[in-house]
């Protein structure tokens, strides 16, 4: 008769090489697949996006040279907000980008990210907010958004807003920081 056999040494050993989930999400338009190309591919590699069908999402990996683990970032269409519920479960951390130069949407953009950030599968995970295509003066600036955030809504206790203007390899490398850190902050050996 066979016996299966595990040890506890794999199971810890394991623990640092386990892919992460982060969702990315956002209304549609806002620049979601673009950044998540530009994590995983650089942006001296990148391909022309286009955006993610009403049906649709995309995944891509991100290696973590600070986790020393791979990031699998879900990157869900921006219309599909009565369906996307089904991607929640084992997501361990959120990515919410918003249009810094579409400021009249901040309150719809809040009101979303509020239903995100109170669901249960949701409540208390990282959030890295991303202000997408900073530059102008008419635009909103991370501050306005930390601001607008702190006031309509119950922040989940790691949390961070980022800007980042368009094509820049060196925002968006400092946003994948941000989202690094918070990630390695919730890790259950982070306190240890």
């Amino acid at each position: 008769m066979g016996a299966a056999a595990c040890t506890a040494g794999s199971v810890a050993e394991d623990k640092h090489s386990q892919p992460l989930k982060i969702l990315v999400l956002g209304f549609s338009g806002t620049g979601k697949t673009f950044i998540v190309y530009g994590w995983s591919l650089g942006m001296s590699n990148m391909v022309k996006t286009l955006p993610t069908d009403a049906a649709m999402f995309n995944v891509e990996k991100v290696m973590s040279p600070k986790l020393r683990q791979p990031m699998y970032m879900w990157d869900i269409s921006g219309k599909m907000t009565s369906r996307r519920r089904s991607y929640f479960l084992g997501t361990q951390g959120l990515v919410y980008v918003l249009n810094a130069s579409q400021p009249v949407y901040m309150m719809d953009a809040l009101q979303d990210l509020n239903s995100l950030l109170n669901d249960r599968d949701l409540k208390g995970l990282p959030l890295l907010v991303l202000a997408n295509r900073l530059g102008s003066e008419e635009n909103l600036s991370t501050k306005e958004l930390e601001s607008q955030m702190k006031e309509h809504l119950k922040l989940p206790p790691l949390w961070s807003v980022c800007g980042i203007r368009t094509f820049s390899q060196e925002d968006l490398s400092q946003a994948l920081l941000k989202l690094e850190d918070l990630m390695d902050r919730s890790s259950p050996t982070a306190d240890a």
